[in-house]
């Protein structure tokens, strides 16, 4: 195989890198580089974990390596690039799909 930087499937662009971050009405594209964290409060418990967020043309995919860290959500550095949508947490094999406070 051969590395790529970025992929192009019309209409959708895959890339890692925050370089590549497009912005445009008729494409949608997943990326990385950012591996976001979020938490939820599950009854006393407050799980702070590993999301996939989706934003208007834009799926940022968590970190799927165990020394991978994550940067927050609420952080000013993500919420500089995006406006978060939806969130989906992924714990212990579950995923719970909720909205951004």
């Amino acid at each position: 195989g051969k590395r790529l930087n970025h992929l192009c499937l019309p209409p959708l662009h895959l890339t890692h890198d925050d370089d590549s971050i497009i912005s445009t009405e008729s494409s949608a594209q997943i990326l990385g580089h950012f591996h976001p964290k979020a938490s939820i409060q599950l009854g006393r418990k407050k799980l702070r974990t590993k999301c996939f967020v989706l934003c208007k043309n834009h799926l940022i995919c968590p970190s799927f390596g165990f020394f991978t860290g994550g940067l927050d959500i609420e952080s000013e550095d993500f919420k500089e690039h995006f406006h978060t949508e939806a969130l989906f947490l992924c714990h212990n094999e579950k995923i719970w799909h909720t909205s951004p406070r």
